[in-house]
């Protein structure tokens, strides 16, 4: 029970990071600078960082508990929140640059950062998404796989998968992507860079090269 309610609160306190984020993008309000606002010299709260919340244990976890209830409580509603958040930035993603036609890089793979662990990973619902829009190309960067296609789409370097992208979604926080410049300064102007974990430091979940 321990462990249930352990994971369960944690896959809450992520849901609510991801809620709080929706919200932002409806009032057009920047979920970062809100979040730093939040945060600092607080004493009575923490609010998480939005990403995609997902693993074996936080998305069956909750389940092994919520599954007793027919009814919805606050551990389905979390569950729905976190599952919504790949549409969501796929949706927000395509309103910067359309998805038809473009090359699309997507960075990382795997369910958590500097893990080769790809078990209830939420980056291939993203990728799906994705694939609805027809894009010309989609290439993915995941280097804690050493594989060269991963769901028949080319793995390559980062610096082969950004060259040429016009879409780039950070779906994965490894250190790799968070360094300075290793990212950023390898795409091209006009590239739309969705950054939900704010890997950039720019405190922005899209960025778009050439744009102040």
């Amino acid at each position: 029970m321990a462990k249930l309610f352990n994971n369960s609160a944690r896959y809450i306190e992520f849901a609510v990071a991801n809620q709080f984020a929706i919200y932002a993008h409806m009032f057009d309000q920047n979920i970062y600078e809100i979040l730093k606002l939040s945060n600092e010299d607080y004493p009575r709260g923490f609010i998480y960082r939005p990403g995609l919340t997902a693993g074996t244990c936080l998305r069956k976890d909750f389940g092994m508990i919520n599954e007793l209830s027919s009814g919805s409580d606050l551990l389905l509603a979390a569950w729905k929140i976190n599952e919504f958040m790949p549409y969501h930035l796929m949706d927000l993603t395509s309103r910067y640059k359309p998805l038809n036609g473009a090359r699309v890089a997507i960075l990382g793979y795997t369910f958590k950062r500097n893990s080769d662990d790809v078990r209830d990973s939420l980056v291939p619902k993203l990728m799906r998404y994705v694939e609805r829009h027809v894009p010309r190309s989609m290439e993915i960067c995941e280097p804690n796989l050493d594989v060269k296609t991963i769901e028949r789409y080319p793995n390559r370097d980062l610096r082969t998968v950004l060259k040429d992208a016009d879409v780039v979604f950070i779906a994965v926080d490894h250190d790799e992507f968070r360094q300075e410049g290793a990212v950023w300064n390898q795409v091209k102007q006009g590239t739309v860079v969705m950054d939900i974990w704010n890997c950039l430091k720019r405190d922005r979940v899209i960025s778009v090269k050439g744009e102040a």
